[in-house]
């Protein structure tokens, strides 16, 4: 799906004007594909499909005849005939709309089993204990839409706390493929303490990674945005041709200053930069880079705003912290409002004489 993105966005086509039907098959579909395959083909019917091998591949579809462009993804849509889907809590319970759940696939088409694999087998595929049905747990999360359809909501196992955010790394996938000259991306995670976001990228020319943080910025919250893009020829893949992000290669989360950059020119911004590499545990930093963009979560911010009133009596503003500073304005500023303090110190002295 992302390599068809990135080859129709550069301007290329193997679509006949005169195609009559095309299938889309994705759990994050961008929103703006089907007007780039319209664009082509005007005429043509675009339908969604989604599913599980474990129930007929496609079970699932949604007829794509307006889209909104604003939205994340295409909805994932409605059973196919003789197929049922569900959107079940953990009591295997019905959720109301809009309301986060588990996937679960009824109907003819259910495998019977995994081969060979019983404790596979019954751990995916249950008897609802109120009903009887067969049905089998997907692992990926929706939930209902008002006009009966569902939303997919990404898998259990792909969604990461970061900054104390609940995020699926789908989504910001789906985002980024719709960079112009990305064929791929997939999103991962480092660290362990302090969880970062990585973009792994794929792309037909060399792209600054600025100008796609900045891109992303404008379409994603800030916690949503990768602290680090590395990219790559091509992406690790498995035996069975998926990616395997196991085999992604670990990002230099050390960011190193530039040749155009200079180091801290002051004491005070050389120790607020220590104290940063300490909180963020990296040996170098960029001192004009922002402190979220050198990979400070909220967390972070508020480690640096201790150790800052710590070490020199001064204590920032957090939401200064977070949208503009970087050590050598912090540096900056601790040293005016030190001068400040001294001259205050001072002129209290002078009048009590």
């Amino acid at each position: 799906m992302q390599l068809l993105c990135g080859y129709l966005a550069s301007g290329h086509s193997f679509l006949e004007p005169t195609l009559r039907l095309a299938l889309l098959s994705g759990d994050w579909i961008p929103p703006t594909l089907p007007s780039l395959i319209q664009t082509i083909a005007p005429k043509i019917e675009i339908i969604s499909l989604g599913g599980a091998t474990e129930a007929s591949i496609w079970s699932i579809y949604y007829p794509i005849q307006t889209t909104d462009i604003k939205a994340k993804t295409i909805p994932y849509g409605y059973p196919l005939s003789n197929q049922r889907w569900y959107v079940l809590d953990e009591k295997l319970q019905p959720r109301p709309v809009w309301v986060t759940g588990q996937l679960y696939i009824g109907g003819i088409g259910l495998a019977q089993g995994y081969w060979r694999d019983r404790h596979k087998s019954e751990a995916s595929f249950i008897i609802h204990p109120d009903t009887g049905e067969r049905l089998y747990r997907t692992g990926d999360l929706g939930r209902y839409l008002p006009d009966g359809g569902i939303e997919f909501l990404g898998r259990e196992d792909s969604q990461v706390k970061v900054q104390g955010y609940r995020i699926e790394l789908g989504e910001i996938e789906s985002v980024l493929s719709q960079y112009q000259g990305i064929n791929q991306v997939v999103i991962n995670t480092a660290g362990e303490q302090n969880k970062r976001l990585i973009a792994y990228i794929v792309a037909q020319t060399e792209i600054a990674s600025e100008k796609i943080r900045a891109w992303l910025s404008e379409k994603l919250p800030k916690y949503m945005v990768p602290s680090h893009f590395v990219f790559l020829d091509r992406l690790p893949l498995s035996s069975n041709g998926k990616i395997d992000r196991k085999l992604l290669p670990e990002p230099k989360i050390a960011i190193e200053p530039t040749p155009e950059l200079p180091e801290p020119t002051s004491p005070i911004a050389s120790e607020v930069a220590r104290l940063v590499s300490q909180v963020l545990a990296v040996e170098r930093l960029d001192v004009h880079i922002n402190l979220l963009e050198l990979g400070a979560n909220s967390v972070d911010i508020v480690r640096i705003a201790n150790a800052i009133e710590e070490r020199f009596q001064i204590r920032p503003r957090l939401s200064e912290l977070a949208q503009s500073s970087n050590i050598a304005a912090l540096g900056a500023a601790i040293e005016r409002e030190m001068s400040q303090l001294n001259s205050n110190d001072q002129d209290w002295e002078e009048g009590s004489l």
